[in-house]
């Protein structure tokens, strides 16, 4: 069984009613992919909702701005093959913080789920516009750094294939150093 991370987005809530079909959205879209469990996280503290973590996923300036972040990247790092940003601030997402949540081979996606769209898929014009503001902010670098964008149309339009994760050992610094010469 897959595990799925969905940012931005609580599991249920007793006063919002766009909730239970933005879940019943995705809950649809992940079964089409595989078997999975899937896992909220979102940042809001305020209001009736539920979510299997609640924080923001991000290490703010420091890495001790954020200790939950920091914990949760720890216990739970190549645990996820699929980071799903449900109408998540694209331009402000944590690129590393992510990349290190997947698996190999794991893929970051890029959602709008609400009650009145059930395929969740971005339109290509917001799609453009929020490469646009990535660029604006340069943070395109962040993104190419830890992804590659994902062709095979399985995961939808705007999806992000998580890049190789290299480690180096003594031996492969030893004969990088050998091969320059």
């Amino acid at each position: 069984m897959e595990r799925v991370l969905v940012l931005c987005q609580r599991r249920a809530s007793g006063t919002d009613e766009s909730v239970h079909p933005t879940v019943a959205h995705l809950g649809r879209y992940v079964d089409a992919l595989f078997p999975a469990t899937v896992e909220y996280l979102t940042s809001g503290t305020q209001g009736d909702y539920e979510a299997d973590y609640k924080f923001k996923l991000d290490y703010a300036k420091k890495v001790s701005d954020n200790p939950d972040a920091k914990a949760f990247v720890r216990a739970h790092k190549g645990e996820y093959s699929l980071v799903v940003l449900n109408t998540c601030p694209f331009m402000f997402t944590k690129f590393d913080l992510v990349h290190q949540l997947l698996k190999s081979g794991g893929v970051m996606v890029v959602k709008m789920f609400e009650p009145h769209n059930e395929t969740g898929e971005v339109p290509p014009e917001t799609r453009l516009r929020m490469l646009d503001d990535l660029d604006r902010i340069d943070r395109t670098k962040d993104l190419e750094k830890f992804f590659v964008q994902d062709t095979s149309g399985r995961f939808g339009a705007f999806a992000f294939k998580a890049r190789r994760k290299r480690k180096r050992t003594k031996r492969s610094s030893k004969s990088e150093g050998t091969q320059k010469k």
